[in-house]
């Protein structure tokens, strides 16, 4: 039996998949670990299971990876002790530095079962260093290895807040001290490192940082992200709810948090004066002794950035960034400056959108069909970001998966993805009844969506067309009314938008069934709701509608839907076919296979798909209590409001939005 702390059901599967653990061969990788150790005459390690274990997981059960990392580990905690190598909890500058709570661990995971959260603030004097920051925080790292499932099985990440960082603090971040840092918590601590947000940067830490960059290592740059000061940009990675409560969200207090921690740390006493006993001897190793120094570049510690400060205020921003991040001044006092045209030039790089790929034949349709060009969508993606955040009446989602949508939903017009985008929040601000639930777990959402209205069927038209939706009237008409059927249906809508790629590039096909509609529920579906409903449906959503059915309309229903059909757009009219002869005439449009087994098809059950959404739901609940966050405010509106409320009038059409 090893002597190592069992894992949370979830978390144990995490590392089966995950990290390849396999748990009946731990006892035979840990020994295995136990005798390189012992055979290494420079290296002195800890060697008890738990501590090993991590190793073995923060290198996915590669022994050879597992022994790099305790090598860097010790040799790192050797050669920098002011930065990694605390063994004395009484160290004032420790108690000091700590109790600052430059880094805190939030209670929290992402999402309850993902990586840890550490909350990063700048919050030391400038007058003290970095390298000092660090010293007091690393124990905490040490903790979190030992203690931590979530941080050791699903990593962390790091969440820098910069509204207190100045110009003081970024000229601390040496490319060496970066590269040294990274080291440490990268290459050594087996702890993976899951994403690293900078928020609230100003524009010169946004171009700082961004130099910074190439002392990272490739995979981490991936996972590195610059955010200005829009909330809504941060709660796409890290939703509200999971951020600290000084950020405005709910994950614990720092200051707290700090103190709590700080109380904890002191039962490590003997822990941390055991580490003076660990660490590696040079002179020992065989071979070439690791040289720390020239693997961080020249005599690092020494190294310096500068700034002529007389020179910045003079400096327009761009310049100030760019003069920032070219100065660097060596032992040799060798200055090294790139051009500004140069640095302009690299800001100005494309960078990759940060969107799903598609299928190589839905990948086709896009550029023939909606006129993508796959080389401009990073330029597109940006114009359309810039404006939406010129707009002082609008909160929109920027993210470049929800973006890509409206684009393609308006065959790459950026006027009409505007348009788009702007009637999509003022109508679940205008009718959040319809089409603004936040709550997927409200009771009557709940109760609404089983009933099973609207449905989509799990194979495409012709395996590679447009996703099938069927409506049917499930509900009770004395319990709810033909809007309260539409607030969990265009949740779905929503859903499918940005996760299902055929209805994001082939549309819907919708089949009405009336075959259970009454003259009360006909009556219910009054112009306005109508016209409310195909506003959003085809002016909002960036969504092709290719074709509607009409199947089982009893005679009643004739006059009704012909009122109705008048009321939709000429181009929905062409795509609208009333058929008399149910299924079997039907099917002559979409074949029997493509219609579910409920229909004698073999398109899935009504049932499986009700099921299959439900859990969908459950997986974006924190999405849909994001988009409380979005919406319009028509008093910032420049120019005249937007009348919705005329918009629908019964009298009127539907009159062209108008973007500046």
């Amino acid at each position: 039996m090893t002597a190592i702390k069992a894992l949370p059901e979830d978390l144990q599967k995490i590392a089966i998949l995950e990290l390849n653990e396999i748990p009946s061969r731990i006892p035979e990788d840990l020994a295995a670990l136990r005798t390189w150790i012992d055979q290494q005459p420079y290296l002195r390690a800890r060697k008890d299971d738990q501590f090993l274990i991590q190793f073995l997981r923060g290198c996915k059960h590669s022994l050879e990876r597992a022994k790099e990392k305790i090598d860097l580990y010790f040799s790192l905690k050797t050669k920098y002790p002011k930065m990694f190598g605390l063994t004395d909890l009484d160290d004032p500058k420790f108690k000091h530095f700590f109790n600052l709570g430059c880094f805190t661990f939030l209670p929290r995971p992402l999402h309850d079962t993902g990586p840890r959260i550490v909350a990063v603030q700048f919050n030391f004097n400038t007058e003290n260093t970095v390298e000092e920051v660090l010293y007091a925080t690393c124990p905490m790292f040490e903790l979190a290895l030992l203690n931590d499932p979530h941080a050791t099985i699903q990593g962390v990440i790091y969440l820098f807040d910069l509204r207190k960082s100045n110009l003081a603090h970024y000229l601390q971040l040496t490319p060496t001290f970066c590269k040294q840092s990274a080291s440490y918590l990268e290459k050594s601590m087996p702890l993976r490192i899951r994403g690293i947000i900078f928020a609230y940067a100003p524009i010169i830490a946004q171009q700082f940082f961004k130099f910074l960059l190439p002392c990272l290592s490739e995979k981490l740059r991936k996972r590195v992200y610059i955010l200005g000061k829009n909330i809504e940009e941060l709660t796409q990675h890290i939703p509200l709810a999971y951020l600290p409560k000084h950020m405005g969200g709910e994950n614990g207090d720092c200051v707290e948090l700090t103190r709590e921690v700080y109380q904890h740390i002191q039962s490590y006493r003997e822990h941390f004066k055991e580490n003076a006993q660990y660490g590696t001897d040079e002179n020992l190793r065989p071979g070439k002794p690791l040289d720390l120094d020239g693997l961080f570049g020249g005599n690092a510690i020494e190294d310096k950035w500068i700034v002529a400060k007389h020179e910045l205020p003079t400096m327009s921003i761009d310049i100030a960034s760019a003069f920032i991040a070219a100065v660097w001044i060596s032992p040799s006092q060798a200055i090294v400056i790139q051009s500004i045209s140069t640095l302009k030039a690299n800001r100005t790089k494309r960078k990759m959108a940060n969107i799903r790929p598609l299928p190589d034949d839905l990948q086709k349709v896009a550029i023939k069909d909606l006129n993508e060009e796959p080389s401009r969508i990073p330029e597109d993606l940006q114009a359309l970001r810039t404006w939406i955040q010129q707009q002082p009446y609008l909160r929109a989602r920027i993210d470049d998966q929800f973006l890509i949508q409206f684009l393609r939903g308006s065959k790459y017009s950026l006027e009409k993805a505007k348009q788009k985008i702007d009637l999509f929040y003022s109508l679940k601000t205008k009718y959040p009844e319809m089409f603004g639930a936040t709550d997927v777990n409200e009771p009557k959402f709940k109760e609404i969506h089983s009933l099973g209205c609207y449905t989509l069927l799990p194979v495409p038209l012709h395996e590679t067309g447009a996703r099938i939706c069927v409506y049917q009237f499930n509900y009770c008409i004395d319990k709810f009314s033909n809007e309260d059927i539409y607030y969990p249906a265009c949740s779905m809508f929503e859903l499918a938008m940005l996760n299902d790629p055929y209805v994001g590039i082939n549309g819907f096909v919708f089949i009405y069934d009336l075959a259970k509609g009454t003259t009360r529920h006909l009556l219910e579906i009054t112009p306005t709701v109508l016209k409310k409903v195909v506003s959003f449906m085809e002016k909002s959503m960036p969504v092709r509608i290719k074709s509607i059915y009409i199947i089982n309309a009893p005679p009643a229903a004739q006059a009704i839907l012909k009122i109705a059909i008048s009321l939709v757009s000429e181009k929905l009219r062409k795509r609208l076919h009333i058929l008399s002869n149910g299924i079997k005439e039907l099917a002559q449009y979409v074949p029997l296979k493509y219609l579910p087994r409920d229909y004698g098809g073999e398109n899935g059950s009504f049932n499986d798909s009700i099921q299959d959404y439900t859990k969908l739901f459950e997986l974006h609940c924190d999405y849909f209590k994001e988009n409380a966050l979005y919406g319009t405010d028509e008093s910032l509106r420049p120019g005249k409001p937007l009348d919705l409320e005329g918009l629908f009038g019964v009298g009127g059409s539907f009159r062209k939005l108008v973007v500046d």
